[in-house]
This record gives structure tokens, sequence and C-alpha cells, in this order.
């Protein structure tokens, strides 16, 4: 078969990507397809998959003792208040005097910049947790494009290509061999290359591709089922370059080409299993097909999350035991016989959680079933007539054991419309809690949700007035909800939806403070430590990146330190004070460690663009009584970071500080919408400023953060 690259130009050294996708290309190209046949000790070894190493991990609850704050009026007895603080920011001045803290919204692109600022104007700086569990955002999503850009999008291409070859081979007047044969083709095109191939392959195949530049809702040409051709809209962090969005649309063509094998009843469509057993056994007929499925599946299973769906692997060892046939022989396995004890099986496996309604489907690589869309899941009304059609962050944080979420959530009006929510709202906190400590660990998204599950201890006795009032439970909501929605943008391709400075002279003594998470700490270094081990096992972390890990990993523990010394009221040392006032360039050179920046990007390019506008559709709004735009899409993110200045004591003398926080949107969307489209919306973003005019950005309409009542006063001044 004569492989085409349509993209390919003219070139002095060959693209490092080439060059593997080549070495991928030519692994077992002289053996003969017998000799690649997968042998019965080889397809037993193949239906094991490995999974991530994880410890054990115990909360210490520190020592807390810290005396209550006396702030004065007009803050007479804080240092570190400027003129123009009391000139320019008069509302914050009383909100502080009010709750020891406030929340101004401003344009930092990135939270270390933050810091590095109060370092050159002198001010104190207060280190949050967003600024934190920003950096591990950055570390993961830089694991996760190194992955996809140096190994997964090669791997990707040369599966495609031998599963094509092995189609072609066993192409026969079968409908289901021509389709099957024609949905490698239409991969194939998607990550930039071309073959020969039969004309009836290449008709399904346009058909194909017609559909997914239509962006709409239609019956696939390849596998019969309605798909929601939306989803390929690059998206995410995808929007970054050619190979990105050509591995993102292939990918999604490989989960969204699905056979519905059972339907909600449980009853089985038996020519789609017969069309899913052809789709499998072209996969494990070839041994190095099947070696390069389990290659990108597993590492993706460990970053993210294993799929509820039917794969090819699972229903190869069904076939297996059901025939006990290493050869699937094609006639044999594709008999009546086989086919309805195969579906037997299947009627007795536990249907899929996520969009039930569907019924039990299978794909060549399914998207995965993220834990807290299972949640959300079952906290809608799924019904035609629904009369809660859209779920929330906010419920996902209830049913993790956030109170205030809880509060929330249970006496929102527009949830108690339907009379099953307050009892499903119970039972799935209820399912959330009881969880082992094995289930909350077994991959990096659940471990991501588990230490976001640190800001939910209650008891603050001991610890410092500006934590002990419902004000910053907010600020610690946001911060979590602001995570989350970092981890839902940068797992939106796999996620199965539901419904280098270093600072300089300081002639100005200045004195910082670290917001005292204690178990938000101890959490992220136990998933540092499990990212570490099991991303140099899966041979996706270079010695660079592991050195960077390390100085984030230290990075927390001197936090924890500093914390707990905080708590206990006891000195800072002068080493640790000047640590904090350079962590703007430590928190900048673990950034630089993992950032990775667009194709046309200069690296050169100022701190303030990296731009941290992240977007992610979770929900498509279905019909519903209640008024809910169907069609819609629930959007969740985080825009620029905004300022946070907090009262702090240390050394016995009060002090103002200033950090980073996150913001959180969350909104519904007339369509699926990209990192850039969301920019747009925001106001005062750089994106903003440096794309549209005065008149234009008039007529946008401007989004405003999730908690705007609760954290800011008078934000909306910013907007007009």
């Amino acid at each position: 078969m004569c492989i085409r690259d349509r993209n390919k130009k003219d070139q002095k050294d060959p693209d490092p990507v080439e060059v593997k996708e080549e070495e991928y290309k030519d692994q077992g190209k002289d053996n003969k397809k017998s000799e690649n046949k997968i042998s019965e000790a080889q397809l037993l070894s193949f239906f094991e998959l490995k999974g991530p190493k994880q410890g054990d991990f115990a909360y210490e609850k520190p020592q807390a003792n810290v005396e209550p704050y006396v702030i004065e009026k007009n803050l007479a007895n804080v240092d570190g208040v400027s003129d123009y603080m009391r000139e320019k920011l008069p509302d914050a001045i009383k909100s502080i005097e009010k709750d020891g803290f406030a929340v101004t919204y401003e344009l930092w692109q990135q939270p270390f910049t933050v810091y590095e600022s109060n370092q050159y104007i002198f001010m104190n700086s207060f280190v949050t947790t967003d600024s934190v569990l920003h950096l591990y955002n950055i570390i993961y999503l830089g694991l996760l494009e190194n992955m996809e850009a140096k190994d997964l999008r090669s791997k990707l291409l040369a599966m495609t290509e031998g599963l094509l070859e092995t189609a072609l081979d066993d192409l026969d007047e079968d409908p289901a061999s021509i389709k099957n044969a024609a949905l490698f083709y239409t991969g194939l095109k998607l990550l930039g290359h071309d073959a020969d191939v039969p004309a009836e392959v290449e008709e399904v195949s346009d058909a194909e591709m017609k559909n997914i530049e239509g962006e709409a809702i239609a019956i696939s040409n390849i596998t019969g089922s309605q798909v929601d051709y939306s989803m390929f809209r690059v998206r995410g962090n995808y929007t970054k370059s050619e190979d990105f969005k050509s591995y993102f649309k292939a990918n999604m063509l490989y989960s969204q080409n699905f056979f519905r094998v059972l339907d909600f009843a449980n009853e089985p469509d038996y020519e789609a299993i017969r069309s899913a057993i052809l789709l499998s056994r072209l996969l494990v007929i070839d041994e190095r097909a099947a070696n390069l499925w389990k290659e990108i599946y597993e590492p993706i299973s460990f970053m993210v999350e294993s799929t509820e769906d039917l794969t090819p692997l699972k229903l190869a060892e069904i076939i297996y035991d059901v025939t006990g046939d290493s050869n699937f022989n094609k006639e044999k396995i594709t008999s009546d016989i086989v086919v309805k004890k195969v579906a037997d099986v299947l009627k007795s496996m536990e249907g899929p959680k996520i969009n039930p309604t569907k019924g039990m489907q299978m794909a060549l690589l399914p998207q995965r079933a993220v834990v807290d869309n299972i949640w959300l899941q079952g906290l809608i009304d799924d019904r035609p007539a629904s009369m809660r059609p859209v779920a929330s962050g906010v419920d996902l944080m209830a049913v993790m054991g956030n109170d205030l979420a809880y509060r929330i959530s249970s006496t929102n009006e527009k949830n108690l419309r339907w009379d099953e929510f307050l009892d499903r709202l119970e039972e799935m906190k209820t399912q959330v809690c009881s969880r082992s400590e094995e289930e909350k660990r077994s991959n990096i998204y659940r471990t991501w949700l588990w230490t976001l599950e640190g800001f939910n201890d209650q008891d603050l006795t001991g610890y410092p007035t500006f934590m002990q009032n419902e004000k910053w439970a907010y600020k610690d909501l946001n911060t979590a909800l602001g995570s989350w929605a970092q981890l839902k943008h940068n797992t939106i391709l796999y996620s199965k939806q539901f419904g280098a400075e270093m600072g300089g002279y300081q002639p100005v003594p200045t004195h910082h403070y670290v917001e005292p998470n204690v178990e938000v700490y101890q959490r992220l270094i136990w998933m540092t430590d499990y990212t570490i081990e099991n991303a140099e096992a899966y041979g996706i972390l270079d010695a660079k990146k592991k050195k960077t890990l390390e100085d984030y990993k230290d990075l927390l523990e001197f936090l924890l330190a500093v914390s707990e010394k905080e708590l206990r009221e006891e000195a800072i040392s002068e080493a640790e004070n000047d640590r904090l006032e350079a962590i703007g360039g430590e928190m900048e050179n673990i950034f630089l460690g993992f950032y990775v920046p667009p194709e046309d990007e200069e690296f050169s390019i100022g701190a303030s663009l990296r731009e941290t506008q992240n977007i992610a559709d979770i929900q498509r709004v279905g019909s519903n009584a209640v008024g809910e735009p169907e069609g819609s899409y629930l959007e969740v993110g985080t825009g620029v970071f905004s300022d946070i200045y907090v009262v702090f004591r240390t050394n016995g003398q009060y002090y103002l500080g200033r950090g980073a926080v996150f913001n959180y949107y969350e909104f519904l969307s007339e369509e699926r919408m990209t990192n850039e489209d969301f920019a747009m919306r925001l106001g005062g973003s750089w994106t903003v400023v440096r794309q549209m005019d005065m008149e234009n950005k008039e007529k946008v309409e401007i989004i405003h953060p999730f908690f705007e009542k609760e954290l800011y006063e008078k934000l909306e001044d910013r907007f007009n």
C-alpha cells in the first residue's frame, strides 16, 4: 500500500516527529502477515493492561494556635498599605477592614508575574494555593502535550496505517469490511496522509469527511450511529499547531464512530455486534497494531481515565472466551451462533453510567469515563421533559464534601424544581464519600480531584482570622473550581461528556506569607511523587522534566513547612523570607520547564501574553421543561488571574500582602467554544485589547466571573 504525506514539505533536516513516524512505520514492515500474527500467548498478554503504582497517604493535621487578628480602622496598624491603594481601591480597603482580605479584578495571565511585580515594587507577597495549583496544571498539560506530540501522534499514525493495510488485505464484498477500511482511511486523511484505496472505500470516507466538516448531528456513514460532529471542532490546547489539530480530529473519529451493541433496554443489535467483532478482529490479528493500541491506551488511562465503553481489546477477550480461537477465523467468529453468545455476555455486563440512555457501545479508542462526569450525570434529570437539564461545578464540589457548595446546591431554587434533586444529591454524596483510597488515586485525573478535597476541612480552629469567615470559604471554593476547570480543559479530547527572571536588588525590607492550606500541600506532594514514579514507568518523563518536577516538590515542601510555622505563630527566618521574596522567579522556572508554546510563538514572548484563558464544554443541554436553551453547551473555564490583598501577621507585626487567585467561569454557550472564542468574551483581557478595537469590543457580550457578587466589590465597573 502506498502511503503519501499530504503536508510534507521539502526540507534539509528531517523533522524529529516525522523520523519517529517512519520508525514506527518501518517496524515489522518486511514481515509477512502470517509472521506478524499474534500467538495465543501474546494474545493473552495483550488482554492484560498495565496500571499505575500508588502508595499510602496519611494526612498529618497541623498544630494551629494563631491568635485572633485585630485590624484597626483604615488599616492603621497594618504595614504595606500604599497611597495608591488608599486612593484607587477604597472599596478594597473597606473589605479588608471587615474580612481581612479583598479580591480585585486584574489582568494577570500567569500568577508568578504577580509575585515578580511585588518584588520590583517592594510589595509583600501572599503566596496563594491558586498559584501552586496552577503550576501543577502547567506541569500536567506539559506532560500530556509532550506525550502527544512526540509519541502518541506517531503511534496513532502507525496504527492507522497498519490497520488500513490489514483492512484492505481483508477486504471483500461485505459492506462492514468496506466501512472498516473507510474508518482507517478517514483517520489517515485527518492525520495529513493519503493512500491508494478502492473507489468504494474512498466513497464512504469522503461522505464521512463531509460530516466532519459540517460539525452537525448526523448519521455516521461508517457505523450507522448518530454522531454529534460538533465534537470535531478543535478546542482546548489543540489549536496550538496543525499536528495537534490533526491528532485531535483523528482521536475524535476513533471515539465518536461507535457501534451501539446494546440499546437502553439492554437489547442487542446483532448487526452492530457483528461489525464490532470484525473491527476488533482487525486489531488483534496483527501484533504490531495491537501493541501500538496498548501503547496509546495505557498512558492515557494513567493521565486521564479508563473507559466504561466496550473496547476492541475487551471484545476480543470475550470472543476468545466464547470460541477459544486465537486465530480469530473470520467466518467462525461472525457466525450467528458466536454473535449471539457474545451478545449474551455483553448483556450480563454492567452498562455505562455516563449517558446510559445511549446503551452499550464500542469504538476503536473510546473516550474516557472520567469519574466527575459520572457523578454529575447522576445529578441531572435526563428525561425528555427534563426538570434539571444542566449540572454545575458547584454540584461536583458538593458531592465531594464541600459544605459551602452543598448549601448552595441544596438551596438553589432552580435545582429544587426537580423533586428528586435533594435525594439524588445526598445519594451521590454518599457514593462519592464511600470511595476506597485506591479508587480515589487510581490515575492522575482522580488524584487531582482528590487533591481538591483538601479544601473541605471545615475545622479551622486556630487558623488565621481571615480564613474563618464565609467569604474565604467562597475564595477556597472558587480556587477548587478554577483548578477543576483547568483539569476539564486539559482533558477535553479524552473525556466522555455527560448529558525566567529570578529578581534583583531589594533595598526596601518586605515580609511575606503563605496561604496555610496544609492538607492541600500534603496532597499535592503525594500527587507529585505519584506523577514522577508512574510517568517514568510509562516513558513520558525525560530527565529535564523530572528535575523540574523535583523542583516543584521541593517548593511544595518549603511552602508546607512555612505554613506549619505560621499556624504555630513561629518566626519566619530571614532565609525563608528571602525565598518567598523571590518565589515569582522560582515559579516561572517551573513554568518554563513544562510550558509548550504555540508553533508560531517566539520563546521570548512576554509572560503576560502566555494566555491562561481556558474553556471546556462538558455537557450538551437536552430537551427540557424549564426553559434552558436546548442544544447549548455548558462551559467551564478560568480567565485571567486577579489580585487578592490579605492582612497577615508574621513575627508579631501586621502586613498587607498581595497574591494571585483564579477567576472561575460557568455559563451556557450556543456553540462549543475554543480558548480564543472565550478570550474574546472576557472583559479587559489581553486578547481583547490586542485583537479588537473599542467599537467592536462594545458588541461583545462580556462574561463575568461566576462568584462575582461573593468575591468582588463593584466588579461591574471594570467592564463598563
